[in-house]
């Protein structure tokens, strides 16, 4: 039986992970994604090289979700190029890194032009899909994915660290804070499992403790223990930080 001993005196591994991934100034995130609304009115192949210098495309719009977001969001009242062009063969519409347009919101009796090849969300169709002519200048948005700093790794929109000095807990809380983040708190069994397996299969220090009150574990942002499963690797779990 494992005698009671002092955190101040293991030294495990740790996980860090960030508060949250952010975009580039002048972007508003959605999940995991990125978006830019232009302010200037460009042709749609001029759109889609104004996104390509930014390091993006013109958006591709997975479901009614994003469509929605992608609307509501806009920058005044006025009709939108998106990634959707039917250049290639006439009347199949892709987006433009390739995959097929699956979710599909056109408006009554649209598309319905040969001569009208690029996709936009129409103002006058409340944002549905209207073929256009690709020469027509309009505003535009520009997707691409979040991304972490380097070394980091990007799980369900959050960024974590794996190092692999050895501390004790106080020392790894800190030193994920001077990361800016917080040692690691698991919020699901799916995210226990991945940090498990890119962790290294070691003892890691994880953001739970009971400082507090004895016997009640809250995580170091000051969350309630919810997540129950976890305790089992309080001890024998991989190492992570959490911003």
């Amino acid at each position: 039986m494992m005698g009671k001993v002092s955190t101040q005196w293991i030294f495990f591994t740790l996980f860090c992970i960030t508060l949250g991934i952010s975009c580039p100034q002048g972007w508003k995130k959605n999940y995991s994604r990125c978006y830019y609304f232009s302010t200037d009115e460009l042709s749609w192949e001029n759109a889609q090289q104004s996104c390509q210098n930014l390091g993006a495309n013109l958006v591709t719009i997975d479901n009614a979700d994003e469509h929605n977001y992608l609307w509501a969001n806009k920058r005044g009242e006025h009709s939108l190029w998106i990634g959707l062009y039917d250049r290639d063969q006439e009347g199949t519409f892709v987006w433009v890194d390739g995959s097929p347009a699956s979710y599909r919101s056109w408006h009554d009796g649209e598309p319905n032009s040969q001569n009208e090849d690029c996709g936009e969300l129409r103002l006058s169709h409340n944002g549905q899909m209207n073929d256009y002519d690709c020469i027509e200048t309009e505003f535009y948005i520009c997707e691409k994915g979040v991304s972490c700093p380097q070394g980091w790794v990007e799980f369900n929109s959050r960024c974590h660290y794996f190092p692999t000095e050895q501390m004790s807990w106080d020392n790894a809380q800190e030193s994920c804070q001077n990361m800016g983040s917080n040692l690691v708190t698991i919020d699901d069994l799916e995210e226990q499992n991945y940090l498990w397996t890119n962790g290294g299969l070691n003892n890691v220090w994880i953001g739970l403790n009971d400082r507090d009150e004895k016997g009640t574990f809250v995580w170091v942002d000051g969350s309630p223990f919810v997540y129950r499963f976890c305790i089992c690797i309080y001890l024998l779990s991989p190492r992570l930080i959490r911003m």
